[in-house]
């Protein structure tokens, strides 16, 4: 069966521990999760955050296989993408669905965006956007305040290959200086861990790692 998404092959970066990951990811989601729980004021449904939408692959999946389906007492959710640079079969992709919010923006402008305003917080948030240790840990530290207790941070890159090619054909800034070093995800991610242990459980750890929320610091 004809997929309706368009999708082009040599840009499926999924390796073999995200199908076991987001397979996890549907089952924490499943019909005993509460949205409610943890967070006042907080919807019934759910709400997740993706960081580097890109194609949309990991969009549609969620949407898909967690968001549109509909429990007791739990309405459909809403999926929240920031990509200043999606592509047109992201932007195709998405536009199958109608409960999205796109932010065409940097990670920085968007998520400062989302706590200014003061949006509900997510039960999840997929960070694949920033690969420099620099802006992903940016985005880690304000996605974090954004993240609910009890709600689960999936990061990508962790274990990418120290010279990804498709790292320097796809990012800018590395077009015109192809020799330019950047500093790993896994720089970021560990730092990050360090300083915020005794806030999170550790569920997933390979190419991805997983945290799961279980303390808001400091606590209001």
């Amino acid at each position: 069966m004809k997929s309706k998404y368009v999708f082009t092959r040599e840009y499926n970066f999924w390796e073999e521990d995200h199908y076991k990951n987001f397979d996890s990811v549907c089952g924490y989601f499943g019909k005993d999760y509460d949205p409610c729980k943890n967070e006042k004021n907080s919807p019934s449904h759910l709400v997740f955050l993706e960081i580097g939408v890109f194609e949309a692959r990991t969009s549609v999946f969620l949407l898909d296989s967690i968001l549109n389906v509909q429990l007791p007492n739990r309405p459909r959710g809403i999926l929240h993408c920031i990509d200043p640079e999606i592509t047109e079969n992201g932007k195709t992709n998405l536009f199958l669905h109608d409960n999205y919010v796109l932010y065409n923006t940097t990670s920085f402008s968007a998520l400062t965006e989302i706590i200014n305003k003061g949006y509900p917080k997510f039960d999840f948030i997929y960070v694949d956007g920033e690969h420099n240790a620099c802006g992903l840990l940016e985005d880690l530290v304000l996605s974090w305040k954004l993240l609910k207790v009890g709600g689960l941070m999936l990061i990508d890159d962790y274990e990418m290959e120290t010279l990804d090619p498709w790292f320097y054909t796809s990012h800018k800034q590395f077009q015109n200086t192809p020799r330019l070093r950047f500093t790993h995800p896994r720089i970021a991610i560990d730092a990050f861990r360090n300083i915020y242990r005794g806030q999170y459980e550790t569920i997933i750890d390979n190419y991805q790692i997983g945290l799961k929320k279980v303390l808001n610091f400091p606590q209001k």
